[in-house]
């Protein structure tokens, strides 16, 4: 019976709406992409080119901040 209940609740969520998200890096769009399109918070769709959109956090979520840490070759470049 606790089968038929959990079934039954999913069922009546899909039924009202509920849309699927896609995780962190995952792909949201793109020319004849037809899954998902939404990200799960704090995560944005965000376009990469024409064939791919990512899920990726914003660039401006106070309190997130993003650091490179050069490696040897891009040092020796400079």
């Amino acid at each position: 019976m606790r089968v038929s209940l959990v079934s039954a609740a999913a069922v009546l969520a899909l039924s009202h709406g509920a849309s699927a998200q896609q995780p962190p890096y995952g792909w949201c769009g793109g020319k004849g992409w037809t899954g998902p399109t939404e990200c799960i918070p704090p995560y944005v769709c965000r376009v990469l080119n024409e064939w791919m959109s990512q899920c990726d956090l914003p660039r401006n979520i106070p309190g997130w901040t993003t650091s490179v840490v050069p490696t040897a070759t891009a040092v020796a470049k400079l």
